[in-house]
Order: structure tokens, then C-alpha cells, then sequence
């Protein structure tokens, strides 16, 4: 018997409040937890004859996955063992059967049948094993299963039935967050450019699909919505290079450097700048510029 396989079995048969924890093992228990590395992977009831197994930890890695088949081998067969997520322990179960019903949907040679029912059965017996709510809708949804354990093809359009309105919700949720940030994003560039002194149009709402920071001028410097600042002067300048199809890879505005320039865009440092908004600001100022420093 390995090391962590004598821990597991010290694990079941120990007394209240009994630990072992040895730092050269990453298996260890301390009363009723007992441990894979830092993360509890299963409670036992011993007076009950009951296991509740964290899958997540469980199924986390190859090593966690042995930790688990070491505390299965050394687990009576007279236990109760739930394999679930102690968070959402129905709403694991459900989200398990729904699955398994939905690959038994679109199976070809493969056959879901007997882990189905073994879900089935685990959840139900989980719900009057730990005496949950009969008046959830998690609840219910066990129970549907339980009493259709005989009638998969209706199980099956139910999982499928269920998935679809999943997505619908999940789809929804999305839309209402991109709204939202959206329109947080509009509030922040709104707020940005209210001080803006270049007279340029300013845009109603930010674009999600623009690959640009957004400037303003502000006194005699140029902001940007990324935190930068420089003197506008010197910005103008380089712009009136880059408008001129002159190189400027590699000229300085300040401490940044030119990385980048194509006809849509120019890179300084690691911000990139549009064209489309850098002609938005500078295109009205005609005065006379002093050549900018390549150095």
C-alpha cells in the first residue's frame, strides 16, 4: 500500500477530530475534510457511511485524479458516495444529467444510458440523503428525472429543451452586459472629451470596433484616452510628416518613440492612433510647425 493510499484508508476509519499531515505528502486530512495538496477534496460523514467529493477538485489534474482513486480504493462499498460541486450540489447533478442526455441525443456508437441513470439515482438519493428543499426548482428537476428514469427519449428532448433555453438566457445575459458596457464605455469617452479645445466634432459614442485611443487637446498639451500626454506642437508636427507620406519610424514625440506608421494608423510606444482620429483633431490648425526632432 503506497503512502497516500494508507492516508486515504487513515482518513475513512479515523476518530473525531483525528489529523495527518505531513508535508512530504500532498495527500493529508484534518477531521472530516480531507485534503489534495491545499484544496479540500472530499467531507465524510463516518457515523453516516457518507462521502461528499468535490468533482472540480477531483477531475482538476492527473495527480488529483489518482489522490481521488486512492480514496475510492480505500472506501467500503457500504458508503454513500456524492460526487458533486458542495456550491450548487443540485444544480451540478442537473447541469451532469442535461449533458449526458445531450450527448446520448447525438451518439452514434456510444451509449450515455447507464451513466445517466447512475446520476440520476446519485442526485435523487443526494436530495433525501441531505433532506433538500422540496420546494426548489432544482428540487423538482431531480425528481422529474427520477420518476422518467424509464423514458429517456423524453428525457432527451427535455436536456435538449433545457440546453436551448440556457443558451437563450446565456444570450441575453450577454446583450444586457455589452449594453451596459457599452454604455459605460459612451459615459467615459463623453466625459474625456468635455474639455476638449481643438474644435474638432466630437464622436456620439465609442466605436467598439475602432482600434484607436481618442485624443483631445487640452492648453498646449494632446491627451489621449489611455493616459498619455504630450505637447500638441510637437504631435502636430509629426502628424503634418506623417500626412506628407514622410518616414517617420523610428522619430521621437518626447520620451516615445515611432514603432509603426501605415496609412491608417501610427504606433508611438505602445499606443496606436488612428488616422481617421488624428485627422479629426489636427486637420483644422494651419499653422507653421517647426520640423520635428529625429533624435
Amino acid at each position: 500500500m503506497g503512502k497516500n493510499e494508507e492516508i486515504c484508508h487513515k482518513f475513512i476509519y479515523a476518530k473525531e477530530g483525528e489529523s495527518y499531515n505531513y508535508a512530504s505528502y500532498n495527500v493529508s486530512f484534518h477531521g472530516k475534510k480531507l485534503y489534495s495538496y491545499n484544496s479540500v477534496l472530499a467531507y465524510i460523514d463516518r457515523e453516516a457511511k457518507t462521502l461528499v467529493v468535490e468533482d472540480r477538485i477531483a477531475n482538476y489534474s492527473n495527480t488529483s485524479r489518482k489522490h481521488f482513486g486512492c480514496l475510492r480504493d480505500a472506501t467500503p462499498i457500504y458508503y454513500n458516495i456524492f460526487r458533486t460541486d458542495t456550491s450548487d450540489p443540485l444544480g451540478f447533478y442537473i447541469d451532469k444529467i442535461n449533458e449526458l442526455l445531450t450527448k446520448q441525443s447525438r451518439a452514434r456508437k456510444s451509449d450515455y444510458t447507464r451513466e445517466i441513470r447512475k446520476y440520476i439515482n446519485e442526485a435523487y438519493n443526494y436530495t433525501t440523503f441531505f433532506n433538500q428543499d422540496k420546494r426548489s426548482s432544482n428540487y423538482k428537476a431531480i425528481l422529474n428525472f427520477y420518476n422518467n428514469i424509464d423514458d429517456l427519449a423524453a428525457q432527451t428532448q427535455a436536456a435538449l429543451d433545457y440546453q436551448a433555453e440556457e443558451a437563450r438566457k446565456k444570450k441575453h445575459l450577454k446583450a444586457l452586459y455589452d449594453k451596459k458596457y457599452q454604455e459605460s464605455r459612451n459615459a467615459h469617452l463623453a466625459n474625456f472629451l468635455s474639455d476638449d479645445e481643438s474644435g474638432a466634432i466630437k464622436p456620439k459614442k465609442y466605436d467598439p470596433n475602432y482600434n484607436s485611443v481618442y485624443i483631445k487637446k487640452v492648453g498646449d498639451l494632446l491627451y489621449t484616452t489611455n493616459s498619455i500626454r504630450v505637447n500638441f506642437t510637437k504631435a502636430l508636427a509629426l502628424w503634418k510628416r506623417y500626412i506628407s507620406d514622410k518616414d517617420i519610424i523610428g522619430l521621437k514625440l518626447e520620451q516615445y518613440t515611432v514603432v509603426k506608421s501605415s496609412k491608417d494608423s501610427v504606433t508611438i510606444g505602445c499606443t496606436t492612433i488612428s488616422n481617421k482620429e488624428m485627422s479629426r483633431i489636427f486637420k483644422n490648425y494651419k499653422e507653421t510647425i517647426d520640423e520635428i526632432s529625429n533624435t
